[in-house]
């Protein structure tokens, strides 16, 4: 016996956000949408920046926030809690290149709740650098 169901696919779903509920939640977040960054510059130097970052919609600006608030309190960021908020007219984003951030906030946090699959090479890649960087 076939089943039918109605489906309206034009009803639009609100999300409300409604905070972190542990930490484990960034780690499997970050593991879907996040990123770790190694950036070059061909400059004498040979500069060599590290970001962890999300971009999302605009429209899921409360999560960017309330994980920027959740990194904050996790271990103290040096800037204040907007300082790693960015905004296009339709993405909003976080993005940590402060080196001391990295190397006291988002490696011993990643360290600790652990990222799943491809996204964890990716970060053993990101903290190799962050080590051979802080030991220049």
């Amino acid at each position: 016996m076939k089943k039918h169901f109605k489906i309206n696919i034009n009803k639009k779903f609100k999300f409300k956000f409604e905070g972190i509920p542990d930490p484990y939640w960034v780690a499997g977040f970050t593991s879907g949408d996040g990123s770790f960054n190694i950036k070059t510059t061909k400059s004498r130097t040979g500069k060599v920046q590290l970001r962890y970052a999300i971009n999302l919609h605009i429209r899921e600006k409360d999560v960017i926030v309330g994980l920027s608030k959740y990194l904050n309190k996790y271990k103290n960021l040096k800037e204040e809690t907007t300082k790693y908020i960015y905004y296009t007219e339709t993405t909003v984003a976080i993005q940590i290149v402060n080196f001391s951030d990295i190397i006291n906030v988002i490696i011993p946090f990643f360290d600790k709740y652990f990222l799943q699959g491809q996204k964890r090479l990716d970060y053993n890649d990101f903290k190799k650098v962050s080590k051979i960087k802080k030991n220049i």
